[in-house]
């Protein structure tokens, strides 16, 4: 699948130990989210079913499948709980890291990302289901 990492939504680690737009969440209180929550969000998954989380695996088991099926979370055949897998655990420190630059930062999440067979685009501008919020 192709998803794209609106910048202007995207809440990350910056410069001085400050999160750019907020703490960082799936959808936290600015109406911002991580790399992951724009992900959840593009796979269908409601802005009241991502507010104030961490992980893919929070969401309501209702969105596990989905989440298991685009490689968020380990399948129950490996794992028979809610886990998020390792790309979502090293995706969150990339995220969330103040140590490198943005340009890094989108290198790693794509390293990560891609290899489970997804395209990922980061773009300017702010992601189309959070305009009307932000």
């Amino acid at each position: 699948m192709k998803f794209t990492i609106y910048r202007g939504s995207w809440v990350r680690g910056g410069s001085k130990n400050i999160f750019k737009f907020g703490e960082s969440a799936l959808l936290n209180n600015y109406n911002r989210q991580c790399c992951l929550g724009q992900i959840c969000s593009q796979v269908g998954i409601p802005s009241e079913d991502l507010k104030e989380l961490g992980w893919p695996s929070s969401t309501p088991v209702r969105f596990h499948d989905t989440l298991r099926s685009i490689g968020l979370m380990t399948p129950k055949e490996i794992f028979d709980g809610d886990n998020d897998t390792g790309a979502v655990n090293m995706c969150v420190d990339y995220n969330d890291t103040f140590s490198i630059s943005d340009k890094v930062r989108e290198g790693y999440i794509k390293e990560q990302l891609e290899p489970l067979g997804h395209k990922i685009v980061f773009k300017n501008g702010v992601a189309p289901w959070l305009q009307e919020s932000v």
